[in-house]
């Protein structure tokens, strides 16, 4: 198998209409092309500051398979700052742990409003919906990250 779906294969997902539509879209056609070139622009300004990009690629591989083959340790260091920070750190071995832990934490606390970070792992195991039914209001991620810095500073005063 190739890896491309067939037309025939994509019927009923809507793939084909809504390519369709973003094709006639002007404005998001520049916005691809425009994002692009800043992509690209960037890149090459990179390469050129940074020199040999294979090596630093090769560089940032090494270090990500380190850390993988390394992941108990770097793990247990995480864990251990976040504790002398004052914080927890929960391991779960399924979504739903994860969802139930995360819902048992905010319900202790009466959280009516959260802030969390957006990653796909929430995505994935369908946090964000459960927060919705739980009737939780969930702050986008820059709001999050201005909700946390506002936090910080409040305590320090």
């Amino acid at each position: 198998m190739s890896g491309v779906a067939s037309e025939k294969e994509l019927i009923g997902t809507g793939l084909k209409k809504r390519t369709e539509e973003a094709l006639a879209n002007d404005f998001l056609r520049k916005a691809v092309a425009f994002t692009t070139d800043k992509l690209k622009t960037g890149r090459l300004g990179a390469m050129e500051v940074f020199g040999n990009w294979e090596e630093w690629r090769e560089r940032g591989h090494q270090i990500r398979k380190h850390v993988v083959e390394n992941l108990d340790y770097y793990l247990t260091q995480f864990t251990d700052n976040v504790s002398k920070a004052g914080g927890n750190v929960y391991f779960c071995q399924t979504g739903e742990e994860a969802v139930r832990t995360f819902l048992n934490i905010a319900e202790a606390r009466k959280a009516k409003l959260v802030a969390k970070g957006k990653s796909m792992v929430s995505e994935e195991i369908h946090l964000n919906h459960r927060l919705e039914e739980r009737g939780s209001r969930r702050l986008r991620r820059i709001s999050a990250n201005i909700f946390f810095s506002w936090r910080r500073r409040r305590r320090r005063t």
